[in-house]
């Protein structure tokens, strides 16, 4: 899937990463990351990241917790950080839960609660 379908968007913001908002998105490698992924945002730099899962005894740096939604699918390059190209959803939109990307090894109990924290800052995921 190269995007996802935003069912209702008002008051929709939608920043791509080379605009007035400085967003980068940012991997430990070369990396697919595809349209539907949810995106913590690290806190010390303002990076957004594929959704982490926080080990024992990890403190969170932000990249644990939902911040936005990639709308189309993006090819981070090695090495470098994607700082244009990519187009987000941070607030105001309605977007289908099954177009959603959670890393691999999320329970059903951590989507819930990512959900939820998605729905707080607006970003509602439905069945229709």
């Amino acid at each position: 899937m190269s995007k996802i379908q935003v069912i209702d968007r008002p008051e929709y913001s939608r920043v791509e990463l080379d605009t007035f908002d400085p967003v980068i998105l940012a991997t430990d490698a070369q990396q697919i990351i595809p349209a539907g992924t949810v995106l913590g945002k690290v806190t010390a730099s303002g990076k957004y990241t594929p959704l982490t899962i926080l080990g024992d005894g990890e403190t969170s740096d932000g990249s644990d917790v939902p911040a936005a939604v990639l709308l189309d699918q993006v090819i981070v390059p090695a090495d470098e950080d994607l700082k244009k190209g990519a187009v987000c959803v941070f607030r105001h939109a309605r977007l289908l839960r099954d177009q959603l990307v959670w890393p691999e090894d999320y329970t059903d109990e951590q989507i819930a609660t990512a959900l939820a924290t998605l729905e707080a800052i607006g970003i509602i995921a439905t069945t229709k």
